[in-house]
């Protein structure tokens, strides 16, 4: 089986003599074929885009499996991956789109089910013309009320309409749902996790915006361990409304909430039938106009028993939050924060975790040294974490900085420190004092027609505490390379962590990954490999391996109306603005991919924006772009030939060891991207934020996507797959991205 995949794929990118044929000769000529039919037929007024992708998975783990290998399953793990949209633009108030996604499946890792399985199906019609505007979508789609009552993927059907009740003075809009929480149409048992919901949205001119939002959800009994039969109910009411006092514009936003009906927190039937509780938000946001200033206070609080199926939040839980930034001239902003937190408030031992700290990113030394372009984000703060009765007594300290630079000779220079001491002041023996330094360099390399960046780095940890102490040694070199429909991307590494403690034995772990792309016409041909080795002493060891081969075939047909524009069914190109706000910099759809980059970085420095750090072809901002969201971020303008390719904004998660923390951080940003954007046009979503993350994204078993169309191109938000293995979110706005089969779309130059 292996060496054939490496036959067909070798056959294929082999070249060919001129004159002979190719093995996707015939099939462009029959892609011809059907191009001219179509547009013969009734669909020469639909664009169609078709996507197929042919896959097969080599895994290998030998030695001792169980103790340190990543994969559960050997072998060959063949599967088939297709998508079919296509959609009508009757007049720009009335559009129709279908979208069919499926799989014919034989990988243990590519999903549960067997044989075909139809994984995403949607229909959605809208008519913005008529006496009462509305929109109706069957099938899968994202029911989005709020954090506190629905925010997840149904299958079903949902209306909106807009009557027109008040005229110029106030907008309304209703929307209606119905559907299964079911991840997969195969599953059966619909009526097992079913939800209603209805919500309606009144903007006044006046008064601001409020909604009233119900739904309604009903969970069948389980066997084992037995759980009963749930049924339960949430409704509430929020409120947005902007207004200006003195030289302060301000957004004051709220939310009341109701719970009330059955929920399995306990798994006592007296603690968790017909329970009712409340959940309540309140967030004042503003911005000075007579200082470059900006700040949030926001307090939130759930009892016990609020548990709501679909919603985000954590029940018995509470926060108090402030956030201030200050705006310098040179680019830097300074953004402090202060955090209180409760988790289990209503217990009688509740934990309360308090934090106070400070960030300073943008451009370092702008005025003094500007040749140096040193940019970076440097974050100091204190958490106290402690129980009612002192069992947890926890104070965690925090120095953490990450500089980019110019180097000599073409080097672009990356240097991070990080300081963390945890003290336990309830068990001395668990004080750990950890201290981490890290250096890396790219710089722009041509291998004959090849051009790309190498990037060597190292890594060193000190980790001394709890009667132990760990050194831990961790080089790497990466290396990403193009030539005209070619691209190659690797990574080596060696992790070396040396216990030098009594009982606890030494690691030593070698990596290396690499994908590699070949790009001809429709079609796609992709390699990846993953190289694992990891031996523990004494005696304890795995190596793993990972070969996947990949056929992706695309077929677009724009329809009739675009090619006599002449248009072809690509994006209209757009104009990036001239100048933007703090607040219209967020909206990547404002930065446009194909514009000169000039002006796209002077419509960034009139929002504040300055002093990029240039990297071999991309140049990279440290800018909280998303005021609401506190992770570290990170604008990179991707370029060439002087103009943007992509705009990508990467937000790094402040720990990934926590599935809740990292799942309560992805729908932050997520919902910050819903109020900015509106509902996706794509939703692709497979296995849960668990312990296994890393290891799950790696394998493909985990997936985060979202896209949204626009007039530029194609926005996408998302946790991709990386060489190095790390785990963030990115956003990225392009003319084209990889299908969604490929995982790997991550900007692997900015780490």
């Amino acid at each position: 089986m292996r060496r054939l995949g490496i036959l067909v794929v070798a056959s294929l990118l082999s070249p060919w003599p001129a004159g002979a044929q190719s093995p996707l000769d015939p099939v462009m000529a029959q892609l011809d074929a059907v191009d001219a039919w179509l547009m013969r037929q009734q669909l020469a007024g639909w664009t169609v885009d078709f996507e197929n992708t042919l896959a097969v998975e080599l895994y290998d783990t030998f030695e001792d499996k169980a103790a340190l290998g990543p994969y559960r399953f050997d072998g060959a793990h063949p599967y088939d991956e297709f998508s079919l949209s296509m959609g009508r633009v009757y007049s720009p108030y009335e559009t129709f789109n279908f979208q069919l996604s499926g799989l014919w499946n034989g990988s243990s890792y590519r999903s549960r089910e067997r044989a075909l399985i139809p994984e995403r199906i949607n229909l959605r019609y809208e008519k913005g013309d008529g006496d009462i505007p509305f929109r109706m979508e069957a099938g899968d789609f994202f029911a989005d009320y709020s954090l506190r009552t629905m925010q997840r993927s149904v299958k079903g059907a949902q209306l909106e309409f807009q009557p027109d009740l008040n005229g110029a003075r106030q907008f309304h809009s209703i929307n209606l749902f119905a559907g299964s929480g079911k991840a997969s149409w195969v599953s059966g048992d619909w009526d097992s996790d079913t939800y209603a919901g209805a919500s309606w949205l009144v903007a006044d001119n006046r008064f601001g915006s409020w909604v009233v939002n119900g739904v309604f959800n009903r969970r069948d009994s389980v066997p084992a361990p037995f759980t009963p039969e749930r049924t339960q109910g949430v409704v509430s009411l929020a409120g947005e409304k902007d207004f200006t006092l003195w030289t302060e514009d301000l957004t004051l936003e709220g939310e009341l909430s109701y719970f009330r009906g059955d929920h399995n927190r306990t798994g006592f039937a007296s603690l968790d039938q017909d329970q009712r509780d409340k959940g309540e938000f309140l967030q004042l946001k503003g911005s000075s106009t007579a200082l470059p200033l900006s700040y949030r206070l926001r307090y939130e609080h759930y009892g016990k028993d609020y548990a709501p199926a679909g919603a985000i939040v954590s029940p018995d839980h509470s926060g108090l939050e402030a956030h201030g930034t200050w705006r310098f001239d040179n680019g830097l902003r300074l953004r402090g924060r202060w955090t209180r937190f409760g988790d289990q408030i209503e217990s009688n031992n509740p934990t309360t975790s308090e934090t106070l700290g400070a960030t300073l990113s943008g451009p370092f030394l702008a005025q003094s040294h500007p040749d140096l372009a040193l940019s970076g984000v440097v974050d100091v703060y204190e958490r106290n974490t402690r129980t009612t009765s002192k069992s947890t007594v926890i104070r965690t300290r925090v120095f953490n900085a990450n500089m980019n630079m110019n180097l000599s000779e073409g080097w672009t220079g990356r240097a991070g420190l990080l300081v963390q001491q945890d003290m336990d002041r309830a068990a001395a023996l668990t004080n750990r004092l950890t201290r981490q330094a890290s250096l890396s360099a790219d710089r722009a390399i041509a291998l004959g027609d090849w051009k790309g960046v190498v990037t060597p780095g190292m890594l060193v940890r000190r980790v001394h505490g709890n009667g132990t102490t760990s050194h831990d040694w961790n080089p790497s070199v990466a290396v990403n390379l193009r030539h005209d429909e070619h691209s190659l991307g690797g990574r080596a590494a060696m992790l070396l962590q040396e216990a030098r403690s009594l009982g606890v034995s030494d690691l030593r772990e070698h990596s290396l990954g690499v994908n590699y792309a070949y790009n001809t016409g429709p079609h796609t041909l992709r390699l990846e490999s993953d190289y694992l080795s990891r031996d523990r002493a004494p005696g304890e060891s795995t190596n793993s391996v990972r070969i996947g081969l990949y056929w992706t075939f695309n077929y677009n047909k724009p329809a009739q109306s675009e090619l006599d524009a002449g248009l072809g069914g690509a994006p209209v190109r757009g104009v990036t603005p001239v100048s933007l706000s703090p607040a219209d910099a967020a909206d990547l759809r404002n930065l446009v991919p194909g514009d000169p980059l000039a002006d796209v970085q002077a419509a960034l420095a009139s929002a504040g924006i300055r002093g990029g750090s240039p990297q071999a072809g991309v140049m990279v901002y440290e800018t909280p772009l998303l005021d609401g969201i506190d992770n570290r971020q990170r604008l990179a303008l991707r370029h060439a030939d002087g103009r943007l390719a992509e705009a990508v904004l990467v937000i790094d998660f402040r720990d990934t060891t926590v599935p809740a923390n990292t799942m309560r951080e992805f729908a932050d940003v997520r919902d910050q991207l819903l109020k900015i954007y509106g509902p996706p046009t794509n939703v692709v979503e497979d296995g849960a934020f668990d312990a296994n993350l890393k290891a799950n994204l790696r394998n493909g078993t985990f997936v985060r996507l979202w896209e949204w169309r626009t007039r530029s191109g194609l926005l996408r938000f998302g946790i991709p797959r990386r060489l190095d293995g790390d785990v963030r979110m990115e956003l990225v706005h392009a003319r084209a991205l990889p299908p969604t089969t490929n995982l790997n779309w991550s900007l692997e130059q900015v780490r």
